[in-house]
C-alpha cells in the first residue's frame, strides 16, 4: 500500500509539474471522429455476419479470451466468430446521469443479429458502455441514484436483446479532490460492484470487463479489488506513442529500452501484476493495437521530433504500404519504415504480423488471461497475426488419431530457499518440472511481493531475480508443452539479517547436473550465486 501511495503521490507531482501530458485514447478519439457515420446496418455495404460449424470455438481452442471491439462505424468486412471469444460492440454512450445519449444501433435490431451470430459461433457478445468526460465520471459515480439509472439502463439493453453483458469504457476515472471522500476510485469500485450483482440477478453466465489504462498516471484505478469484482480487465496496452506526442516511436513497444521512453508492455503487465494481484493473472486482458502512427518528422533520427500531427494507419493498410523497405526494432520487436513524401520525412510504426506474434509470446510468459484488440475491421478476418495467434494458442482438445498417444499435461515444480538475504541475486530453479510424454517444455517466471520485481531471464528453467525490499514474494512457474500449460507457486521470506540464511553450497544439487530439459549447464547456479556482476540483474521498480 506504501508503495501503491507513493508512485501516486509521483504521478500528481509529475502532473504538477507539468511533465505528464494528458491524452484521449484512441477509443475516444475515434468515437469523436467517426461521430458523424451512420452504424454500420445502415450502410449499403453491410456487415457480413460469417461464422463456420467446423471449427471449435476459440474459447475451446485457446483456453484464453480473445477480446475484440467493434466499432459501430466499421463496414463491409466478416466477422472471424472463430477466432474470437468476446465480441464488444463499441459503443452506448450514457451521461452523468446514467441516461443513455446515443446506443449507435445496438438496439435497433443489430446488436441482435451480432448476438444471433455469435451464440451460434460460442461467442459472447457484450456492449461496451462509454463515459470520456472526468466531471461527468465524478458525478456519476458519487450518486448512488445516478449509478443506479446508470446499471439499470445498461442492463436492460442487454437482457432486452439477449446479450451476455457490458464492457464499461470510462475514460479517465478522475482523481480525489482535496477532501473528497469516498474518493472516484473507491466509488468506481462500488458501481462495478453494483453493476455485476444487476447482472448476475438477470443473466447467470454473463461477462462484465473494465477497459483500464495502461498506465495509473493519478492512481484511479484500484486494480485488485477491480478484478475479484468482474471477470476481465482489458488493458489498452497502447499509444505509448500517439498522434501529439513529441517524439515518434513505437505504438506498444514490448521493451522500451534507452530509446523509447519509460513505459512499455512489459511494464504495465508487471505494474498491474503487483497491484492487481498475481492470483488475478487470467483476469487482466492485454490489449494491443491493429493500427499504427504516421508522423511527419525533421529528419529520419530516431526517436524522431514530430512536426506536425501523426495520422493512424490500420494493421490492413500498413500491410500494402511497406513495399520491401520495413524496418524492424529489435529492442520493441516492432515494424518501422523511414521514407519521404515529397520533401518531408515521414516516420510510420505500425504492427505486423510477427510484431503480434511477439507480443502473444508475452501474454503466455506472462500467463495473463488472453488479448484484446483494438479494433476490429482495422485486419482483415484472413490476417497472418490470426494464425500466428492460433500457432501459439492451440490446445489440442481432439481425440488422438489411431495410432498416437493423447497429450498430457506438464508438472511445474520450483526449487527456491524458504529465506533470503535482500540484495543477493535470488536463484529460481525449474529444472525439476517435468512432462510425462517427454515434450520440449517452455518456462515463464513471475515474482510478486511489497515491490515489483522482473525475473532476469523469465523464460529459462534456472534463473534469478535481486530483491532489495524485505517481505513475503510469490514466486510462480508456469511451463508449457506447447498445447497444455501448469503454473505452480511458492513463498519467498526476504531479510535483512543473514542468519540462518543457506550458503550456496546447501543450494546447488548434484543430482541436477545432467539434466537434459534445464537449457543451462549445471555450473550455471554457481554463476549466479557467485557471480552477480556479470550484470544478470532483475529491474525492481518503486512506483
Amino acid at each position: 500500500m506504501q508503495q501503491r501511495q507513493t508512485r501516486e503521490a509521483l504521478g500528481v507531482l509529475l502532473l504538477s509539474l507539468g511533465l505528464v501530458s494528458w491524452a484521449p485514447s484512441i477509443h475516444q478519439l475515434e468515437q469523436e471522429k467517426y461521430r458523424h457515420i451512420s452504424v454500420v446496418q445502415h450502410n449499403p455495404q453491410t456487415l457480413v455476419l460469417g461464422r463456420s460449424e467446423d471449427i471449435l470455438p476459440a474459447h475451446e481452442r485457446y483456453g484464453k479470451s480473445v477480446f475484440v471491439y467493434l466499432p459501430y462505424w466499421a463496414e463491409n468486412f466478416a466477422v472471424p466468430w472463430q477466432k474470437m471469444t468476446h465480441l464488444a460492440y463499441f459503443s452506448l454512450e450514457i451521461d452523468a446521469a446514467g441516461d443513455i445519449t446515443d446506443s449507435h444501433g445496438w438496439a435497433s435490431g443489430f446488436g441482435a443479429a451480432l448476438v444471433e451470430a455469435g451464440h451460434a459461433a460460442g461467442v459472447k457478445v457484450v456492449l461496451c458502455v462509454t463515459l470520456f468526460s472526468k466531471p461527468d465520471i465524478r458525478t456519476l459515480l458519487a450518486d448512488p441514484a445516478k449509478r443506479a439509472n446508470a446499471i439499470n439502463n445498461m442492463v436492460e439493453q442487454v437482457v432486452d436483446i439477449g446479450g451476455d453483458g457490458v464492457n464499461i469504457d470510462f475514460e479517465m476515472v478522475p482523481g480525489a479532490l482535496e477532501g473528497e471522500s469516498p474518493t472516484p476510485k473507491e466509488n468506481f469500485v462500488v458501481f462495478i460492484q453494483e453493476l455485476k450483482a444487476a447482472l448476475n440477478a438477470e443473466i447467470p453466465d454473463n461477462h462484465l470487463s473494465i477497459a483500464t489504462p495502461a498506465v495509473d498516471w493519478n492512481g484511479s484505478y484500484d486494480f485488485d479489488e477491480l478484478a475479484e469484482a468482474c471477470d476481465a480487465l482489458t488493458i489498452m496496452g497502447y499509444d505509448y506513442h500517439w498522434s501529439g506526442s513529441s517524439t515518434t516511436g513505437p505504438i506498444a513497444p514490448i521493451e522500451a529500452g534507452t530509446l523509447w521512453g519509460s513505459r512499455d508492455l512489459t511494464w504495465t503487465v508487471e505494474d498491474y501484476i503487483q497491484y492487481g494481484g498475481s492470483e488475478n493473472k487470467d483476469k487482466f486482458i492485454l490489449g494491443l493495437p491493429l493500427y499504427g502512427r504516421d508522423w511527419p518528422t525533421e529528419d529520419f533520427t530516431l526517436p524522431g521530433v514530430p512536426v506536425g500531427s501523426a495520422t493512424t494507419p490500420i494493421v490492413s493498410a500498413c500491410d500494402g504500404f511497406w513495399d520491401g523497405n520495413k524496418l524492424w526494432d529489435e529492442t520493441s520487436q516492432t515494424p518501422y519504415m523511414l521514407y519521404s513524401d515529397g520533401e518531408q520525412a515521414r516516420q510510420r510504426f505500425c504492427e505486423d504480423s510477427d510484431s503480434m506474434a511477439a507480443k502473444f509470446d508475452l501474454i503466455l510468459e506472462y500467463a495473463l488471461g488472453g488479448v484484446m484488440f483494438w479494433a476490429l475491421s482495422y485486419a482483415g478476418s484472413e490476417h497472418e497475426l490470426w494464425n500466428e495467434l492460433d500457432t501459439r494458442w492451440r490446445i489440442d482438445s481432439e481425440e488422438p488419431a489411431e495410432g498416437e498417444e493423447e497429450n498430457s499435461a506438464p508438472t511445474a515444480h520450483i526449487d527456491v530457499v524458504a529465506t533470503h538475504l535482500g540484495g543477493e541475486p535470488l536463484p529460481l530453479d525449474g529444472r525439476l518440472s517435468a512432462d510425462p510424454d517427454n515434450d520440449p517444455l517452455t518456462y515463464a517466471w513471475s515474482v510478486s511481493g511489497p515491490v515489483e520485481v522482473s525475473v532476469d531471464e523469465p523464460s529459462m528453467a534456472l534463473t534469478q531475480c535481486v530483491v532489495e525490499t524485505p517481505g513475503m514474494y510469490q514466486i510462480s512457474l508456469t511451463v508449457s508443452d506447447g498445447l497444455l500449460s501448469h503454473t505452480t507457486n511458492a513463498e519467498v521470506e526476504v531479510v535483512e539479517d543473514s542468519d540462518g540464511i543457506l550458503t550456496p553450497e546447501d543450494l546447488f544439487d548434484d543430482d541436477l547436473a545432467g539434466c537434459a530439459d534445464c537449457q543451462s549447464s549445471p555450473g550455471t547456479l554457481w554463476w549466479v550465486l557467485l557471480l552477480p556482476w556479470l550484470g544478470r540483474r532483475c529491474r525492481i521498480k518503486k512506483g
